[in-house]
This record gives structure tokens, C-alpha cells and sequence, in this order.
């Protein structure tokens, strides 16, 4: 304790909760298949709980429609 104030470890300040968020959504932006991040984490194929875990950032989600829009431009015939 530093005068009246109690001083805290990250890990103090820390959810399991958080914890599992993080590493679910980590593991699902790294590109490893849904099904086996359900399965890691304990959640069933149909479980709705499951995507209240993955949090994308606004970051990936620009990059992985940049990367949608390349194919879609690389794959039109301008002949149409």
C-alpha cells in the first residue's frame, strides 16, 4: 500500500470472464475454425452465448472486408 492507496496487480483487476473473451476472440481473429474454438471453450454448435464472446475490432473488420473487396474486384469481368 502506498499511502491510503491499495495498490493491485493486473491480474487482481482481472475476470475469468474478460479472460475467456480475449482468448476466444484471439483465437477466432487468428483464423482458427470456429468449431474448434467452441469446442476449446465448452460452448455447443448452436450456442447463441458463443458471439456474445468474440469482440472484433473495427481494425480487422476494415482489413477483412479490404480483403473481400479485392477478391470481388479481382474476380469481376469489366466486360459485363
Amino acid at each position: 500500500m502506498i499511502g491510503n492507496k491499495r495498490q493491485y496487480r493486473f491480474c487482481d483487476r482481472i475476470s475469468t470472464l474478460v479472460m475467456g473473451r480475449t482468448a476466444i476472440t484471439t483465437m477466432v481473429s487468428l483464423g482458427m475454425p470456429e468449431n474448434l474454438v467452441r469446442k476449446i471453450s465448452g460452448h455447443s454448435p448452436n450456442s447463441r452465448e458463443f458471439y456474445r464472446y468474440v469482440s472484433y475490432a473495427q481494425g480487422y473488420m476494415d482489413k477483412e472486408m479490404d480483403k473481400v473487396y479485392q477478391k470481388l474486384v479481382l474476380n469481376t469481368d469489366i466486360s459485363d
